[in-house]
């Protein structure tokens, strides 16, 4: 028979072996709660695509980010950003594989929920060559033109009217080539907000002659949501921190 220290010392040894068994199962419950919280509070947010100074695709940064980066934390979320060509945006909020698309107007009809606008763009026609004149939107429909993606969408009907009679009228997601286009001469217009042309510029030609019509009003942007209660969220939290009156 086994003496009784030798069976102290067996379930001293057990009982350590179980405690650790424990202990490890503890943490690794613990590890992965808080795994799954993190995830639940974090937010996929849909971006267009590389348009400084509002957007620096790739360095999570710009002034359009860093405000909604802004709200979002405030809300208490983490977030990761998804960059995406405009029409994707609204389409993948859609089908939920982005909590959040930035950059957005209202599509009548559509069941999705949008933001108090945040931000407004100054967009701009323009061109290189002397001859041309945009006096008004109308006039538009004289020249080739090179619109940002979803500019039909969100400039206005007679935006929409004018560019549909021209020659020839595109729309890029990529802003930069949409630059290209003008400087290349492969278009006579294009349409864009004027930081960001400023910005791309110091890549082209510096010395040409830029002719900037100012014939578009402020276009306001939104962030859209499949979420009623993350959009109602957002929308006291952004009052909060920038009232309208500063935003417009």
């Amino acid at each position: 028979m086994l003496g009784s220290s030798l069976w102290s010392a067996i379930i001293f040894s057990w009982l350590h072996s179980v405690t650790l068994k424990l202990l490890l199962i503890s943490v690794l419950t613990a590890s992965m709660d808080i795994q799954a919280a993190e995830t639940a509070k974090t937010i996929t947010i849909g971006s267009p695509l590389n348009s400084p100074p509002f957007v620096f695709e790739g360095e999570g940064r710009g002034i359009e980010m860093d405000l909604v980066s802004a709200v979002i934390k405030k809300m208490g979320y983490h977030l990761v950003w998804r960059h995406l060509p405009p029409k994707r945006i609204r389409h993948q909020v859609m089908q939920r594989e982005v909590h959040v698309g930035i950059r957005s107007q209202y599509h009548p009809g559509d069941k999705l929920f949008y933001s108090k606008p945040y931000i407004h763009f100054q967009n701009v026609a323009i061109a290189l060559d002397p001859k041309v004149e945009v006096t008004s939107i109308e006039d538009l429909q004289k020249y080739s033109v090179v619109a940002f993606q979803n500019a039909k969408d969100v400039m206005g009907p007679d935006f929409a009217k004018a560019v549909t009679k021209c020659a020839v009228y595109m729309e890029m997601p990529n802003q930069m080539k949409q630059i290209e286009t003008l400087f290349r001469r492969r278009s006579q217009v294009i349409v864009l907000e004027k930081q960001i042309f400023n910005h791309f510029r110091e890549q082209f030609d510096r010395k040409s002659e830029v002719k900037f019509f100012d014939v578009f009003p402020l276009t306001p942007y939104s962030a859209v949501f499949y979420d009623k209660n993350l959009r109602d969220e957002f929308d006291r939290t952004l009052q909060s921190m920038v009232p309208a009156h500063v935003r417009n």
